[in-house]
């Protein structure tokens, strides 16, 4: 008979299992945590105090000179809440003939005391508007516009229905010149949803503005753009965004309804409030 002859097979080496003193559980063993390396200058055993990068101008091996930057002066609580001390600036600013930048209820725009002459020409200038156009006037009230234009039947029925709010109404002047403003003959006013800029009305008188923009371009709707066009104009009033538009513009002269500028307040609505 074959005889089969078995394998001897060699035992496996494992390697050495640690234990706790006094534990019949393996050591739990954990992983080892390295700091990261320290710079440190060579001979010594502190570490390096690395000096902050210095900022240099191109081509230059001395460190650039950074000038602060040049704020206007700026009136800067939003009209709905602006405070005494803003509104003496701006009240201030006008009386002295200075063009100031605020926020109306529609867009942002460039006003002047309206009855200074040298403070209208000055706004022109800024916006290069040619000097044979007109502009029209920001009032408290209807009071305050009964002063200076006679609105007849159908204005006043539109200044009850629409003010304050973004429609302006042209009307026959009785203002014997003290409004720089308007034509010869007419003169545009608005007054405005505006509690600050009626308050400045109230306090300087009607207020000749237009939009803070260069004569036929589009409008800024925030302070800032606005601002950075007419970067001569020191006093400027921050509202916030102004998302609105120009106002719409009826004449009302003769008591004949003539609308000259479509805008915010429809022409439907005005037709039916002065039938």
């Amino acid at each position: 008979m074959n005889e089969i002859v078995g394998v001897a097979r060699q035992p496996v080496a494992r390697p050495p299992v640690a234990w706790e003193l006094g534990s019949r559980e393996p050591a739990v063993r954990q992983p080892a945590v390295r700091e990261p390396p320290v710079a440190r200058d060579i001979g010594s055993r502190e570490p390096a105090v690395r000096e902050p990068p210095v900022a240099r101008d191109i081509g230059s091996q001395e460190p650039a000179v950074r000038q602060p930057a040049v704020r206007l002066p700026v009136a800067r609580e939003p009209a709905s809440a602006c405070q005494p001390g803003d509104l003496d600036l701006v009240v201030d600013a006008l009386l002295d003939g200075q063009v100031v930048l605020l926020p109306t209820d529609t867009v942002y725009g460039l006003v002047v005391s309206a009855s200074n002459a040298d403070a209208l020409n000055t706004l022109f200038s800024l916006k290069h508007r040619p000097l044979d156009t007109s502009v029209a006037v920001l009032v408290a009230d209807a009071m305050q516009a009964s002063r200076y234009v006679d609105l007849g039947m159908r204005g006043s029925t539109l200044a009850k229905c629409f003010w304050p709010g973004a429609l302006t109404i042209v009307a026959e002047r009785i203002d014997d010149g003290a409004i720089v403003a308007g034509t010869s003959t007419t003169l545009g006013v608005r007054c405005p949803d505006d509690e600050f800029v009626c308050n400045v009305a109230s306090r300087v008188g009607p207020l000749a503005a237009s939009s803070a923009n260069l004569h036929g371009q589009p409008t800024p709707n925030n302070c800032a753009a606005a601002a950075a066009m007419f970067p001569s104009v020191q006093v400027v009033v921050d509202g916030g965004p102004r998302r609105g538009s120009a106002s719409t513009v009826v004449s009302v002269v003769n008591d004949e309804l003539k609308l000259l500028r479509r805008g915010p307040v429809l022409l439907a609505d005005i037709e039916a409030v002065v039938r």
